[in-house]
């Protein structure tokens, strides 16, 4: 299950495509979080993480309806979810943010995020 709560205002309505460069770097910092080795794991999911390597690119999350998103939370042992991102203040044509996550045995989580 995942909740999520759209922060008020207007949904953005200009488009944007997100340079390879910028997709590049955000996904260097991704990488930093998601699991690669043991000391990756985690006792939660990092969502705060991701919004911070998100938003020091100028990138954000949306909601359905294109507003800017102020709270997600991932629910579940296993689960996969992926979300619209904006640039500056307009949606991003041609990248999503892909995120899945699988709860150990141990009670830790197993997670990957990345923008495609």
């Amino acid at each position: 299950m995942i909740i999520k709560v759209a922060a008020e205002g207007m949904p953005l309505s200009e488009s944007i495509n997100l340079p390879p460069a910028v997709r590049r770097a955000i996904n260097n910092d991704l990488y930093q979080i998601s699991t690669h080795n043991a000391a990756t794991y985690y006792d939660a999911i990092p969502m705060d993480q991701v919004g911070s390597a998100l938003a020091k690119h100028g990138v954000g999350m949306l909601d359905e309806d294109n507003t800017p998103l102020k709270f997600v939370m991932l629910t579940g042992r296993d689960g996969k979810a992926d979300f619209r991102l904006s640039l500056n203040g307009k949606i991003i044509n041609n990248s999503i943010l892909v995120i899945s996550w699988h709860k150990m045995e141990s009670g830790r989580y197993e997670f990957n995020v990345y923008a495609s």
